[in-house]
């Protein structure tokens, strides 16, 4: 457990957050969206598990807040159960009617591409991270 003043933490589901509607000015969600409904982790079966913990994402996110997210990129696949890959433009709105500020691509492993269908298209695929501001008026 790492010591930070003014910072604690808690053990939760990224499906029922324990925190109030629009307290949290700022959240990160990094490599977790694309597991959500999988059950590698425990976690029940279900299909639209990715969009059930975007949504609890957003219930908590202050107006105007950010959250910044990453998921594998590619071709749009469910990999059972260890996760899934969204092609770019799904992952760039899983949060629907927020404006994206800013995104960008991290390929995890040094490889080199002929084309960007080979980068799409690879078993290591790249990372898509994203950077979304949550409405002032929802």
């Amino acid at each position: 457990m790492a010591k930070v003043d003014g910072l604690s933490g808690c053990l939760a589901s990224v499906l029922q957050l324990p925190f109030a509607n629009d307290s949290i000015p700022f959240l990160t969600s990094m490599c977790v969206l694309e597991h959500i409904g999988l059950g590698r982790y425990g976690d029940k079966l279900n299909p639209n598990g990715t969009d059930k913990a975007v949504h609890e994402i957003s219930r908590v996110i202050t107006p105007g807040g950010i959250v910044v997210y990453s998921v594998p990129i590619g071709r749009f696949i469910t990999e059972f159960n260890a996760h899934r890959r969204f092609t770019y433009e799904k992952a760039s709105i899983l949060f629907t009617d927020w404006d994206l500020i800013d995104s960008v691509a991290l390929i995890p492993y040094p490889t080199s591409f002929s084309s960007n269908d080979d980068l799409m298209n690879t078993y290591n695929d790249p990372v898509g991270c994203f950077y979304v501001p949550k409405p002032k008026s929802d």
